[in-house]
Order: structure tokens, then C-alpha cells, then sequence
């Protein structure tokens, strides 16, 4: 699949189980498409761009788009005061935490082989946590992105 269609995916199917969960809320909309296509997106972080295969050469492309949707996310929220960016704030040491174990975690995936270890059940766990540390109820609609 393309990275574009990993984004859509995860972002489909996590606000697919926010609506399934009674708590049908614009907050939990907005982290639910936020996490659902950063966990689409985050399986294939090991994708490197391509100029010789044009199929491959949205890798970095779909990178740039999802930390532009978390950063129209934290816009939205602010605007429309919805509360999730002053939970994350909230969390305090464990969110930076997990934000940082996060991106240590995708810059070492980034050099596995395609379809390895990203596409494991351990991938998906370990980096789930990490997404729990920043904002807990992100961690499931992660997970059903990076599953998608």
C-alpha cells in the first residue's frame, strides 16, 4: 500500500471504534484520527523514498503530512478547546517520556528491512506504550491504525 493509504486506513478504522465507543465526542474524534493514522503510518516508517520507483517515493511525503495533521490536531484542539493537548501537558515527565521513547523507537525501526519488525505484533505493543505514556486514550486507536 501506499503511505497515503496506511494514513486513511488508520485514521478509517480508529474513528470507525471511537463511534462504536459511546464516548462520541469532537476530543475523541480528533484523537482518534490523530492516532489512528500515525499508528497507519508508523508500520512502514522502515519505507525509504525511492526516485528510481515512483511507488515508493511518498515515504516522505506521508511523514511530512501526519506531523502536519498533529499539528493541525493541537490547532483544532486549541481552538475549539476540546482539552486533549492540556491532558497531554498534564502527564508531565511521562508524556515527554513516551514522545521521546517514541521517536527513538521510529528512528531505530527506520533501519530494519520492509516488512520485518514493524509488521510484528512487538512493534505494535511496544510503540503503543510509548503513545500510552503521552496520552493514554490514544493507545487503542493507535493500535487498530498500525493493525490496519
Amino acid at each position: 500500500m501506499m503511505g497515503y493509504t496506511h494514513a486513511a486506513w488508520g485514521a478509517a478504522g480508529a474513528v470507525s471504534v471511537a463511534s462504536l465507543s459511546g464516548t462520541s465526542t469532537p476530543g475523541c474524534y480528533l484523537v482518534a484520527a490523530v492516532a489512528g493514522t500515525l499508528g497507519g503510518v508508523a508500520v512502514d516508517i522502515e519505507v525509504k523514498d525511492q526516485l528510481s520507483n515512483p511507488k515508493v517515493t511518498d515515504a516522505g511525503r506521508t511523514r511530512l503530512a501526519v506531523i502536519g495533521l498533529v499539528g493541525l490536531g493541537v490547532l483544532v484542539d486549541w481552538l475549539f478547546k476540546l482539552g486533549v493537548f492540556p491532558a497531554i501537558i498534564g502527564n508531565g515527565y511521562l508524556a515527554i517520556g513516551g514522545a521521546f521513547a517514541f521517536l527513538v523507537f521510529m528512528v531505530l525501526c527506520h533501519f530494519t528491512p520492509h516488512r520485518t519488525f514493524t509488521h510484528s505484533l512487538f512493534f505494535i505493543i511496544v510503540s503503543g506504550i510509548c503513545i500510552g505514556f503521552v496520552y493514554p486514550a490514544a493507545t487503542i486507536y493507535y493500535a487498530i491504525g498500525a493493525l490496519l
